[in-house]
């Protein structure tokens, strides 16, 4: 049935609608968050064809060993606390323009 995109993915609509013919349907994010609803018809490209890889090298940063885990917290919908130092600053240097 296949695997629903992850919750904060960048919309898949926003990077492709320039180039879907004028009959797809519009609303890709929507059925790739659902894609047990939806059959690709016969003769559509595999998505991997539509996909760049990139292998971002991201710096390690250094915490305290209290330091929640980054994944987990943000999984779970924890916020960073108030006044926790800007990641966006921390890693801007390394993401990619689009990111």
């Amino acid at each position: 049935a296949g695997h629903a995109l992850p919750p904060g993915h960048v919309s898949v609509t926003d990077r492709l609608e320039d180039f879907l013919p004028p009959n797809h349907p519009w609303n890709l994010d929507k059925m790739l968050q659902n894609p047990s609803d939806y059959k690709l018809p016969l003769g559509h490209p595999d998505f991997s064809s539509m996909m760049k890889e990139e292998n971002l090298r991201l710096p390690k940063i250094s915490v305290y060993f209290h330091h929640p885990n980054a994944t987990e917290s943000f999984i779970s919908g924890r916020a960073l606390p108030p006044g926790h130092m800007s990641v966006t600053d921390m890693l801007d240097d390394f993401l990619p323009p689009n990111h």
